[in-house]
């Protein structure tokens, strides 16, 4: 994650409980880039998947030849 600089704010965007689990969409700020980070805790409320489902690079930023 270094490649995408600083860590600068984390902000929850959806929240949406399903039976026994519960899902959780984050957008994560970094200095260089944007991502999406999808949670889901299970029915002891322990972390069940984290899947990135998207970054964006910010414009004139280079992340390292990715």
């Amino acid at each position: 994650m270094e490649r995408y600089g600083g860590f600068m704010s984390v902000v929850l965007v959806d929240r949406s409980p399903e039976k026994s689990r519960c899902n959780y969409r984050y957008r994560i700020e970094f200095e260089k880039a944007t991502l999406l980070v999808h949670y889901v805790l299970d029915e002891r409320q322990q972390v069940a998947l984290i899947q990135s489902e998207g970054a964006e690079r910010k414009p004139g930023m280079d992340l390292g030849g990715y």
